[in-house]
């Protein structure tokens, strides 16, 4: 799982590699809170599919926010 060890490197340089090993540890335990999965193989515990939950990714738009572009209802966080 050559992809999946480099990101979960990047991700201990990012946080530290005790928060992320924890977190591993946990999902090989059971806990719905770590999966990975490549090429057929597979560690950590995947997470229950909710279809009432779910959404496609045909419905999000990825790309920069704009905020002269964002509709003119919108409020900032503690702002009215």
């Amino acid at each position: 799982m050559p992809i999946v060890a480099a990101f979960i490197d990047d991700l201990r340089a990012a946080f530290g590699a005790e928060c992320i090993n924890d977190i591993i540890r946990a999902g090989i335990d059971g806990q719905p809170v770590f999966h990975a999965s490549e090429n057929g193989h597979s560690v950590g515990t995947p997470l229950a599919y909710d279809a009432r939950q779910a959404i496609s990714l045909a419905d999000v738009s990825i790309g920069p926010w704009n905020r002269a572009s964002a509709p003119q209802n919108a409020t900032s966080k503690g702002k009215k």
